[in-house]
C-alpha cells in the first residue's frame, strides 16, 4: 500500500523551478507491505520527479505536463512515529 506521508503534503516548497518548463517535485510516500494482513515492512521516501512541459492532446493532458524520470535518487526517510513497523496495523484498515 502506497500512500502520503501525514503532515508532508503538497505544499510550494515541494516544488523547485529548475527552468521555464521544467520543475521538480519532491514526493514524501510511505510504502507499507503486508502478508496475510500484517505490516511487515515500511519504507518512508522522498521522490524527486522531474516535471516538464509538454505539448500533448489537451484533451488527454489539460495541464500540459509529463513525469520525465526521477530528477536524481529517490531518498530513504525518516519521521517520527512512522519509521517503526507497527505489528497492530491490518492491511484492511487505516
Amino acid at each position: 500500500m502506497v500512500y502520503e506521508i501525514p503532515m508532508h503534503g503538497y505544499s510550494s516548497h515541494s516544488v523547485h523551478e529548475q527552468g521555464m518548463d521544467s520543475w521538480t517535485v519532491d514526493l514524501d510516500l510511505v510504502a507499507d507491505e503486508y502478508y496475510q494482513s500484517v505490516l511487515i515492512k515500511r519504507a518512508l521516501t522522498r521522490y524527486p520527479l522531474h516535471v516538464v512541459r509538454w505539448e500533448g492532446d489537451p484533451e488527454r493532458n489539460p495541464f500540459g505536463l509529463a513525469l520525465d524520470c526521477y530528477a536524481s535518487t529517490p531518498q530513504r526517510l525518516q519521521v517520527a512515529g512512522l519509521d517503526e513497523v507497527d505489528k497492530t496495523r491490518t492491511g484492511g484498515t487505516q
